[in-house]
């Protein structure tokens, strides 16, 4: 960092309290898995502080998620999405985890309130 880069963007770098960011996002975790229906099967672990978790959802359920949580400006990913080419019947597994999975954001920028809010969003689109 010494020659290569401004010394704006050094500053706004090092403006970060990594520990502080880290601490959130595990915070976070911990609370949507406390707060999540049991009905709702979390595939991921917290075990590097993740930046998402990552739910296990029926077909028709994950579609019902995403239109609900899309309309309240929620980003969700879908991991490992395929390409229209692929021919999901040689790809069999692949498929099934397309269009199963949903990771949900678990930013150290938000707080409790966001995360309930969310969470009444996904339980609401399941009618949990």
């Amino acid at each position: 960092l010494k020659n290569n880069i401004s010394n704006q963007i050094k500053n706004k770098i090092i403006k970060y309290d990594l520990n502080k960011i880290l601490k959130a996002r595990d915070k976070n975790f911990i609370f949507y898995k406390k707060n999540f229906n049991k009905k709702i099967k979390i595939i991921s672990k917290n075990n590097c502080y993740p930046l998402n978790i990552t739910i296990l959802l029926k077909k028709n359920e994950k579609k019902k998620v995403i239109e609900l949580i899309k309309k309240h400006r929620i980003f969700a990913t879908t991991l490992w999405p395929l390409p229209k080419q692929i021919k999901t019947k040689k790809f069999k597994y692949s498929d099934i985890l397309s269009n199963r999975l949903i990771s949900i954001p678990i930013d150290h920028r938000y707080n409790k309130k966001d995360i309930e809010f969310v969470i009444s969003i996904i339980h609401k689109a399941l009618k949990l």
